[in-house]
């Protein structure tokens, strides 16, 4: 039975923990391949090994004020991380 999120492809900001954590196992299960972000590496690593599989992090290095995504700079920024 095919999965719902299937051949789909989710961007999690704040994904190391709390809800966006619980976001990115839950459309990792339904099939989705998910980037996770967030400020600390060593809790996305974590994440990432606890999601399992369909599943990759990136820390924010993005050199902008407000790491996130709310400003357009900060969206580009987050893009080219994952595009690499």
């Amino acid at each position: 039975m095919p999965k719902k999120l299937e051949g789909k492809t989710a961007v999690i900001t704040g994904g190391a923990e709390g809800i966006g954590l619980a976001t990115a196992k839950l459309f990792a299960e339904e099939g989705a391949y998910v980037f996770i972000t967030g400020r600390r590496q060593n809790e996305l690593d974590e994440a990432v090994r606890a999601i399992g599989t369909n599943v990759a992090a990136h820390g924010t290095s993005c050199k902008t004020k407000q790491p996130g995504t709310s400003r357009k700079a900060d969206r580009q920024c987050l893009a080219r991380c994952f595009l690499r």
